[in-house]
Order: C-alpha cells, then sequence, then structure tokens
C-alpha cells in the first residue's frame, strides 16, 4: 500500500463517519491525516548518498550520477558529495512478482540493450 492510498482509505472513512455524524471520530482521523502529512513531508526531505538512492529507486549510482551532472535530477548536496532528496528521486517501474501479467525473458532485446551500451564507450 502506497501513502496515497493509506490518505485516500482514510479520507474515505472520514467522509462516511461524518455523513453518520461520528464528530468525535473525524476529528481523530483529521489529526491523523495531518500527522500523514507531515510525515511524508518530513520523509521526502531526508537525503540520500547516491549508493542509499540507488537501493531506494531501483536504479544504480552511476546512472543517478550522470542524471545530477545532466541536471536532471538535482543536487541536495554538494559537488564531490551529492545528495539526493528523497522525494525527488524516480522510481524505476517494478518488474516480476508484481506485474498482472508475467513477461517472458526477450534474449534480443537483452543482446540489443548491451551492444548499445557497449557502443557508447
Amino acid at each position: 500500500m502506497t501513502r496515497a492510498e493509506l490518505r485516500d482509505r482514510w479520507e474515505q472513512r472520514k467522509v462516511v463517519l461524518a455523513e453518520c455524524g461520528d464528530i468525535r471520530t473525524v476529528r481523530v482521523i483529521t489529526l491523523f491525516l495531518a500527522d500523514l502529512e507531515d510525515l511524508a513531508r518530513d520523509e521526502d526531505d531526508r537525503l540520500l548518498t547516491l549508493k542509499q538512492a540507488a537501493d531506494r529507486s531501483g536504479y544504480n549510482a552511476e546512472y543517478l550520477g550522470r542524471l545530477l551532472r545532466e541536471g536532471k535530477l538535482q543536487n541536495a548536496g554538494r559537488k564531490g558529495a551529492p545528495r539526493v532528496r528523497l522525494g525527488d528521486l524516480p522510481r524505476r517501474p517494478m518488474n516480476g512478482f508484481a506485474e498482472t501479467e508475467r513477461k517472458l525473458y526477450d534474449a534480443g532485446a537483452d543482446a540489443r540493450s548491451l551492444l548499445s551500451r557497449l557502443g557508447e564507450r
């Protein structure tokens, strides 16, 4: 479950309880949702090294470093010690078990990808 899904679930519960007239519980849920937003903001502001960012994003540190050098990702650290803000981190789409339809391994695509990377040198 994502933070957005959790927030939406509790927003829906708040609406139902408000319709039922349960004002005290609605107030508690409102406070909970405010705390959840504060937590999300604090987490998003957390600074990560390239290694930590790579572990979180699914991309490797070299790729994230290239994004920083190209200006596609903001460096929240300093030159020689880059940091990436967690909220700015790109997320690589998940493969495997989370997919609804499992894709077969494509050896041709893998070979083309390898050849294109070798050709960049």
